[in-house]
């Protein structure tokens, strides 16, 4: 489990990177590349998500039905789902030019969110708190998500 972790933190560190570095080449504005890049890495996480199902992994809890036949819940059915979700809203948002500059934090605010819900459907060791470590890190990335857009507005309203 930690090793999906490493990947999707190398994951949103390339896209900090790779945003930055496409933004000082192509002097287009950071936000405009992680706006690019949200919409990117929603999809993949989608479709990374269909892949986890066909290769039975990163299920959910096993259920007992009435007949006595075992159920793992689908979690990576019902990410995958929300993750297809994001990524048309994200695009919606980008073909209509709402709230740019926003994407990747928006992204970030729902992705942490459903993978916070999606933990519970799990069976996953808890750490600290009675949370997993997903738990843990689905929190971070949500907060980070917040706080780029608090920073961006107070930005704003400075400059106003």
């Amino acid at each position: 489990m930690t090793g999906i972790y490493q990947r999707l933190l190398w994951l949103f560190q390339e896209i900090s990177h790779n945003s930055l570095l496409l933004s000082l080449i192509l002097k287009i504005p950071f936000g405009k590349c992680t706006d690019i890049f949200a919409l990117g890495v929603s999809l993949c996480l989608g479709i990374v998500r269909m892949g986890c199902f066909c290769n039975g992994c990163c299920g959910g809890v096993e259920i007992i039905l009435k007949n006595g036949n075992m159920f793992t819940f689908p979690t990576q059915i019902i990410e995958s789902i929300f993750d297809f979700t994001i990524f048309g809203l994200l695009l919606t948002l980008e073909i209509k030019r709402k709230h740019e500059h926003y994407h990747y934090p928006i992204f970030l605010i729902l992705y942490g969110f459903i993978r916070f819900i999606i933990e519970f459907m799990r069976e996953t060791s808890k750490s600290i708190l009675g949370l997993s470590l997903g738990q843990i890190y689905s929190i971070l990335i949500l907060i980070i998500g917040i706080v780029a857009i608090l920073i961006d507005i107070k930005k704003f309203k400075s400059i106003e």
